[in-house]
């Protein structure tokens, strides 16, 4: 009897796995491979912060609108890469305005001409990265010499464990 005609699934399973007749289905492996290419990241398309240019910078800018505790008043900020704060009135990162006087694209576009004040937002985001990095590698080098010391205070104890061990052990003979 065949159990092939029984179950539709494993007719399909069996189909999967012949495929001398079809010769335009690539190969299982070929397309479980292929499976995720459309989404895959690119190498080149993930930059540090240090290599973006003037450009890069301008794509990631981003419009920020809050509510005011004023009626009919946003707080702005635009950021870079929703990093670091441009700023832009007055040396400060945010301003307010009106309700309804522009978009958050019209803002972008206006303050996307202001190649100065992008440049310098990106220096304070690269010097940001490099101290949150440092930081982070110092605590790490922190870490590792509070876990060697540890290691060490307790192969210390081991070691006066044992040596007090054979001091006051001594040989029971059973007659």
């Amino acid at each position: 009897m065949n159990n092939l005609t029984n179950h539709p699934e494993d007719s399909k399973m069996s189909n999967l796995n012949d495929n001398t007749a079809n010769t335009t289905t690539n190969h299982i492996e070929d397309n479980i491979m292929n499976l995720f290419s459309d989404i895959a990241i690119q190498e080149e398309e993930v930059k540090s912060p240090k290599d973006w240019t003037l450009n890069d910078c301008k794509k990631n800018l981003k419009a920020i609108f809050k509510d005011s505790s004023e009626p009919d008043t946003y707080i702005v900020s635009i950021n870079l890469g929703g990093f670091t704060a441009l700023k832009l009135n007055g040396n400060k990162t945010t301003f307010k305005m009106k309700k309804g006087m522009k978009t958050k694209e019209q803002i972008v576009d206006i303050i996307i001409n202001e190649d100065n004040v992008i440049l310098e937002a990106q220096e304070r985001l690269i010097i940001s990265l490099t101290k949150a990095q440092y930081s982070r590698e110092m605590n790490r080098k922190r870490d590792e010499k509070e876990a060697l010391k540890q290691t060490k205070c307790e192969l210390e104890r081991e070691k006066l464990r044992e040596e007090d061990g054979q001091e006051y052990s001594q040989p029971s003979y059973s007659e």
